[in-house]
């Protein structure tokens, strides 16, 4: 190794790490046809030639809503039963051991992870082409012509929150 080498302590944790600097290799000028893509919902995105990206998308969606939607309604039974039988042993008792929220929110940061995951994914594969969302060693060489020289997304940001 040379260059800048640097050591971070994390006190807090009690570690280190060790951050090396590398210089990255640049690709050549893309010189392919131009892409527009649409978001979606059942799949991460449809690019302009009809193509659907990232059909798991949907699937992991529709999983996570269904089993929100169950918990939900499981939980609101019992936050009812709490009420209606205030202060009584059973109460207490669901109160303490099924109105808590931390296996929704580590489940909820899984789903998320995963949804991250597949559309990165997904848009590695429409960057760089089928087989070469990693960095294997067999992926298949890529052509500067055969990677979009543009990407078109239309801005959605003003509709955030709404339906």
């Amino acid at each position: 190794m040379s260059g800048n080498i640097r050591v971070v302590l994390d006190e807090e944790h009690k570690r280190a790490f060790i951050h090396v600097i590398y210089d990255v290799a640049r690709l050549p000028r893309a010189t392919g046809p131009a892409v527009a893509l649409d978001w979606g919902i059942t799949e991460v995105c449809t690019d302009s030639s009809g193509v659907h990206h990232g059909n798991e998308y949907g699937r992991a969606l529709r999983s996570m809503a269904e089993r929100r939607n169950k918990t939900g309604k499981a939980r609101n039974k019992l936050h009812a039963l709490s009420k209606r039988d205030a202060g009584s042993r059973r109460t207490k008792h669901i109160a303490r051991n099924n109105l808590g929220t931390k296996k929704q929110q580590a489940r909820l940061r899984r789903t998320k992870a995963q949804l991250q995951t597949i559309s990165g994914a997904t848009i590695k594969e429409v960057v760089y082409g089928e087989g070469n969302r990693t960095r294997a060693k067999k992926r298949v060489p890529q052509l500067p012509s055969q990677r979009p020289r543009e990407i078109i997304i239309e801005d959605l940001s003003h509709l955030q929150g709404k339906v």
